[in-house]
């Protein structure tokens, strides 16, 4: 549970920026569900 929104939200910024350091993670979740990354 988060005490106000702003707990909320940091908890989210700080899960993303973990997994903005883990491609391989995001890769894994976008092959289950059959899409793939394309380069930019």
């Amino acid at each position: 549970a988060f005490a106000d929104p702003d707990d909320l939200i940091t908890a989210v910024r700080r899960g993303l920026r973990q997994l903005q350091y883990r491609p391989d993670v995001l890769d894994g979740c976008l092959t289950g569900t059959g899409l793939r990354r394309q380069p930019p």
